[in-house]
């Protein structure tokens, strides 16, 4: 197996998510990757601490699988643009600021603040614990609601009257690696990691990886 410079194969129990999964998305990978054989591209992982940034649910669809290796693509945490995506849900305003109310959330008027609602022209700031425990929260609060995630780069120009948009606040690279290492996962796109260069395809058959 010949591999590109920055792609190596690490031992898959040495590898720690920081998010959790999302159920559909996960079972989609998993029949997809399980029929074909064929792991498409490599996991973007930070290089000190093994902490993986991008490619959760291949991880995750690797470990059911049985695979003892995973393909890694290593960076230096500093060379990455670290952003999240925005959820977009078809509601109206008042009906999810009461959702949260309910729930224990408090506007807050500091920039000390987990995640914003933005509708129409107006926004409102949240905040119960922190930001990692309210995402966590919110996620649960809304899951039996239609979701769209739409990335933070494209919000602006991918922006409707129509739909209520909850941004999160972006977590410090520093944050992510901390919890990750002890094991503590952000919901589902909470974080998105974009590396400069292009990421190789690598085709790899999942006997490669055993």
């Amino acid at each position: 197996m010949v591999l590109e410079r920055k792609v190596k194969l690490i031992y898959i129990h040495d590898l720690k998510p920081h998010e959790s999964v999302c159920p559909i998305r996960f079972y989609e990978m998993l029949k997809d990757i399980k029929s074909r054989g064929i792991l498409d591209y490599p996991l973007i992982v930070e290089k000190n601490s093994y902490v993986i940034l991008d490619g959760t649910h291949r991880y995750n669809v690797l470990k059911v699988l049985k695979a003892d290796f995973v393909p890694c693509y290593l960076v230096d945490y500093k060379d990455v643009n670290l952003l999240t995506w925005v959820r977009r849900i078809s509601l109206d305003a008042n009906t999810i600021l009461n959702i949260l109310e309910k729930y224990g959330f408090r506007e807050t008027f500091s920039n000390n603040y987990s995640f914003k609602i933005v509708y129409k022209n107006k926004t409102y700031n949240y905040r119960e614990r922190g930001l990692r425990d309210d995402l966590l929260k919110l996620q649960n609060i809304i899951r039996d609601y239609i979701i769209s995630y739409v990335p933070l780069d494209k919000f602006e120009e991918s922006f409707s009257e129509n739909y209520v948009y909850i941004v999160p606040k972006i977590p410090t690279k520093k944050e992510i690696i901390n919890n990750a290492l002890r094991n503590r996962l952000y919901p589902p796109k909470t974080t998105r990691h974009i590396v400069k260069e292009e990421l190789p395809k690598i085709n790899i058959s999942l006997n490669e990886l055993k």
